[in-house]
């Protein structure tokens, strides 16, 4: 068996699907508190931002954030 590092692998997401999760705004409080920080220059260790369509999208620990929404979740 030959394991291969995670960084061999990408992670994709759909661009309909990702439309959709920069288009909620609710987020839990560690999201919100996380995206002021990275907002106002700040830096964390496990949060990320990325600009998707002049839209803001969290990343925790590489993943994406998803936000308030039972449809998305």
């Amino acid at each position: 068996m030959i394991l291969l590092p995670e960084n061999l692998f990408i992670n994709r997401i759909d661009i309909d699907l990702q439309q959709q999760i920069a288009e909620v705004n609710s987020m839990d409080k560690d999201a919100e508190t996380a995206l002021l920080l990275l907002l106002n220059g700040h830096t964390t260790d496990d949060w990320t931002l990325k600009k998707f369509e002049d839209r803001n999208i969290l990343f925790y620990q590489g993943r994406n954030y998803i936000p308030l929404d039972k449809e998305l979740r």
